[in-house]
């Protein structure tokens, strides 16, 4: 007997087979087996098969999963807190019973629906004026016009000192609810027993130099580099020499417990995180919306878009809106409009039918206790 290895290797899967057949061509069919058989599926597309080869870093399929798990789960809670606010809006008269709790849908639906929020959350005539005399652009008609996302960042601006309507404050949270702000999930920064500060310098990079090891490789066969800028210094691994000398960084430092990380932070040009710390620094003790129309003013080009911010920021605007529109309104005894102290019963029994214990505490801490937890609490039961 003689053995034979077979294989079959395709571009997305590999097939094998060990069999025993006679020496003798004669004894074929009379004797002989299949010692060993098996197949393997490569689960990957063509661009994770070309990124291999490339010598990419491949990501698995479970990862790609868990993508787009997360995806559809921060989707689903974006439609229930939107949902859940239109529903509080309505009970407070804020929005009418027509207002669509999911205007997506009903698009979906009926072809000849179409969704504007202004027709149910319109600006005042005077916030229009004014929003267009400060941002407005000219058009092909040679008239200032203003877009209405650009509306409400003035809107932010003058509800902080002066009074607008209760649809306005509406269209305010309403707007919170799509860009809440960035909250951090790492468990190293939940622990309270940490303090954690991290900032953002803007560097030249005064040398890159390689380091002498005394001969000794690094198994991945990468180099070791020392980068001086400033007072500081780190070592980086790479493949070959950066090319930094001479040029300027944005460079995120992060001190944890009194001690500065060992490596600095360079960038890329997405990098979420130096841009979220890095505006965090320029807004400083102003309001997002605030600081984002102040630039609008200066630059008609400015792009907000993308542009991470602390939730802990936009959580302190929206209590300083609130906060601020009751004192005005006091003025005139006209608070109830806003606190609702009347509604709120109904309020926590539609969003809790069946929970006593948070009916109560909606009903001890009030309408902007109600409206935040809505906005700015990641999950509840």
């Amino acid at each position: 007997m003689k053995k034979i290895l077979g294989l079959d290797i395709g571009t997305n899967s590999i097939g094998g087979a060990l069999i025993s057949i006679p020496k003798s061509f004669d004894d074929y069919g009379n004797s002989g087996k299949i010692e060993w058989l098996g197949s393997r599926i490569l689960p990957t597309d063509a661009g994770a098969l070309q990124k291999f080869e490339s010598g990419g870093q491949v990501e698995t399929k479970a990862a790609g999963r868990r993508m787009l798990r997360g995806s559809r789960r921060l989707k689903q809670r974006y439609i229930l807190r939107r949902t859940r606010l239109i529903q509080v809006f309505k009970i407070l008269g804020w929005l009418d019973e027509g207002f669509p709790e999911n205007f997506k849908k009903k698009m979906n639906d009926d072809e000849n629906f179409k969704f504007k929020i202004s027709d149910y959350l319109p600006f005042e005539k005077a916030t229009i004026e004014k929003a267009t005399e400060l941002l407005g652009v000219k058009n092909k008609k040679d008239e200032l016009a203003v877009s209405e996302d650009w509306v409400i960042y003035y809107l932010r601006k003058k509800a902080l000192t002066e009074i607008i309507s209760l649809k306005e404050l509406a269209r305010i949270t309403y707007m919170l609810n799509q860009r809440r702000g960035f909250k951090s999930s790492r468990k190293d920064l939940k622990d309270t027993d940490v303090v954690e500060k991290k900032w953002v310098e803007i560097l030249n990079i005064d040398l890159v130099k390689e380091k002498d090891n005394d001969g000794i490789k690094r198994k991945d066969g990468k180099k070791t580099f020392i980068v001086k800028a400033g007072k500081y210094e780190w070592e980086v691994n790479k493949n070959k020499m950066p090319q930094w000398q001479g040029k300027e960084f944005r460079l995120l430092f992060t001190e944890k417990d009194g001690e500065l990380s060992k490596n600095p932070k360079v960038p890329e040009e997405k990098d979420w995180e130096l841009l979220m710390v890095a505006l965090d620094n320029q807004i400083g003790d102003k309001h997002p919306g605030e600081y984002f129309f102040d630039k609008l003013v200066k630059d008609k080009n400015y792009k907000i878009h993308q542009i991470a911010v602390r939730r802990e920021k936009y959580k302190r605007e929206l209590e300083t809106i609130w906060n601020k529109q009751i004192e005005l309104r006091r003025k005139k005894n006209t608070e109830q409009e806003i606190l609702n102290e009347n509604k709120i019963g109904v309020i926590a029994s539609t969003l809790y039918k069946h929970n006593e214990t948070k009916q109560k505490e909606l009903k001890e801490k009030g309408l902007l206790h109600i409206i935040q937890m809505i906005l700015f609490i990641i999950s509840e039961n």
